[in-house]
């Protein structure tokens, strides 16, 4: 397993390389940590994240990290094929749905940013 960052953009992604074990695909992992999960109303803030989830977002998801307790966009890719205009579009759909979800959501729910 391998673990990085990349600065794309002024924005701080980071990067995971592991083998499946299931299938011994190669898989690289980018995540970029957006918000933190808040005290109250959290339901209302999951739910939203949910509806983005179901084909909104395209490549990248919502998901929760526990042990930060934030809220993260992630994009998970076999390595098999994949070229360079690929992981370039995965990690510049995941700038863009940050940017978009902040707008919307920072506004409707008083979501605090991850530094």
């Amino acid at each position: 397993m391998f673990f990085g960052r990349i600065v794309y953009r002024e924005q701080e992604i980071s990067i995971a390389l592991f083998t499946r074990p299931s299938d011994k695909l190669d898989c690289l992992v980018l995540s970029r940590p957006l918000f933190y999960v808040p005290d109250s109303g959290a339901e209302d803030v999951f739910e939203q994240l949910l509806f983005f989830n179901n084909g909104a977002t395209e490549g990248v998801h919502f998901a929760v990290d526990e042990p930060l307790n934030t809220i993260n966009l992630v994009c998970l890719r076999t390595m098999d094929g994949m070229s360079f205009q690929e992981f370039q579009y995965c990690v510049e759909n995941i700038i863009a749905v940050a940017r978009n979800s902040a707008n919307r959501l920072i506004p409707e729910f008083g979501l605090m940013r991850y530094p």
